[in-house]
């Protein structure tokens, strides 16, 4: 009933004063209009706002990329500073074998040249020796063949 009411109510106004009726019709129309104009602008709003939303989206995907890419980069800039000191702790080390060979060869090489000094220089001593006997055995065998002689005389 309070719209029942309502209505004769805005019909006696209506009769009462139409002009101001014809005007809230206007004033109706300009809301209308307004209203129009409103629901236009929360739209395109709507429509901005689900393109922000859709490139933050994106920006923080592509952010992800980044920091996932920056985060492998960097293992891998680490992986290769620890390969690098490997490989140079391995080269020290070859270059340190081959010192200590080059050093051995050395030293073996001076050992075998000491060593053949030292047998030829045997080797001498013993061939004098051998002359030196020979010609003993051979003053002996001399001396005997005259002691024989000797007594056969």
């Amino acid at each position: 009933m309070n719209e029942v009411t309502e209505f004769i109510a805005a019909v006696v106004a209506i009769a009462k004063d139409p002009k101001a009726f014809e005007k809230s019709l206007g004033d109706a129309k300009d809301a209308a209009e307004k209203l129009s104009e409103a629901r236009k602008l929360r739209k395109e709003a709507d429509e901005i706002r689900k393109q922000g939303e859709a490139d933050l989206e994106k920006a923080q995907y592509e952010r992800g990329q980044a920091d996932h890419a920056n985060r492998q980069a960097s293992g891998q800039a680490a992986a290769n500073a620890n390969r690098t000191k490997e490989l140079e702790a391995r080269d020290k080390a070859i270059e340190a074998r081959e010192r200590a060979h080059e050093q051995n060869a050395a030293s073996a090489k001076r050992d075998y040249e000491q060593r053949e000094a030292d047998l030829t220089t045997r080797e001498r001593l013993a061939a004098k020796k051998l002359n030196d006997a020979q010609k003993l055995m051979a003053a002996y065998d001399e001396a005997k063949h005259q002691a024989a002689l000797k007594l056969a005389s």
